[in-house]
């Protein structure tokens, strides 16, 4: 048969990462917001308890969405980092905070980008950024991430 049959080539979305935690976790200054695979398709991105790989030469869309909260303040910020849990490593744009609450208010955070590896995998995590604080609680953690291209 010639012409057009039907959808030929790869599958875009066939790699994906739908990874989560509802348990409430202590994460320090930095430090990864850990979470498990829900659902992973393909071998182009691979998470080790919220330290996501993803394969060299690709383009992904990296979302997030938690919940946070500290006994002592109503303050907290979330963001991706890119290849280390530095502030320097912290994806511009990715930082979500909210400010103001009272001790013990859930503040939602969310926020996403278009990450374009180069010639080596690159690693990509949501990280506690709130700044002046030792600990920051988060529950209900999503991250999703699908290969582009």
């Amino acid at each position: 048969m010639t012409g057009v049959t039907g959808p030929t080539g790869p599958t875009v979305t066939a790699n994906n990462l739908s990874a989560a935690s509802t348990t409430i976790r202590s994460v320090p200054f930095l430090g990864v917001i850990p979470v498990s695979d829900v659902t992973s398709n393909g071998s182009a991105i691979k998470n080790n308890n919220g330290v996501i790989t993803l394969a060299p030469n690709q383009t992904y869309s990296v979302n997030y969405n938690s919940v946070a909260f500290n006994s002592s303040i109503g303050t907290a910020s979330a963001a991706l980092a890119l290849n280390g849990t530095a502030l320097a490593n912290i994806i511009p744009g990715t930082q979500s905070s909210q400010t103001g609450g009272a001790p013990n208010a859930q503040t939602n955070l969310s926020g996403g980008t278009i990450i374009s590896t180069g010639g080596t995998s690159a690693t990509v995590q949501l990280i506690n950024s709130t700044i002046g604080f030792p600990s920051m609680n988060y529950q209900t953690t999503a991250v999703n991430v699908v290969k582009l291209a």
